[in-house]
């Protein structure tokens, strides 16, 4: 078991959806009815804001509890549970793939290679790969976290609470 599959019900307190990401992607989303992939989809909450908006979206993600969770929270989106350096498997085009966070960051020099192949083969004439690197400048909100073993499970429950509230 990966340790994002250890943490698959939690990942949405750890990293939400921001806003700010999701409207900056629009920049490059194209018109509603366009296809979007999520290369590193984990709880699949970016491709249901598409999907919502009118826009045709795919997920992919390597962990399998991510998957289940994103394909168990948001129904109306499609999910596939595969590594991101395989979406020319998914044999069509997109207008815009992007990927946040550190996704990238687990592939190797080659593996990393292949996946920008692959990504401007899947590329419709004019789209855009969108990878989210970071900021100049971000600062994280102040947390705490208490942790809890379970002894009939063996499970670590992580809960996290802003600071001050």
């Amino acid at each position: 078991m990966s340790l994002y599959s250890e943490f698959a019900p939690w990942y949405e307190q750890l990293f939400p959806f921001r806003e700010e990401v999701y409207l900056f992607l629009c920049e490059h989303a194209g018109t509603s009815g366009s296809s979007i992939l999520d290369a590193g989809c984990g709880p699949g909450h970016y491709c249901a804001r598409f999907q919502h908006d009118g826009f045709c979206s795919t997920g992919i993600d390597l962990d399998p509890k991510m998957i289940d969770e994103a394909s168990a929270s948001f129904p109306g989106s499609e999910f596939h549970c595969m590594s991101i350096e395989d979406i020319s498997s998914l044999h069509r085009s997109f207008r815009l793939i992007y990927s946040t966070g550190n996704v990238v960051a687990h592939l190797s020099p080659a593996r990393f290679s292949a996946f920008l192949q692959n990504v401007y083969t899947a590329l419709e004439p004019g789209g855009c790969l969108n990878y989210i690197l970071g900021l100049a400048e971000y600062r994280f909100p102040v947390k705490t976290a208490a942790i809890r073993r379970e002894r009939d499970s063996g499970l670590v429950m992580v809960f996290m609470k802003e600071q001050g509230s």
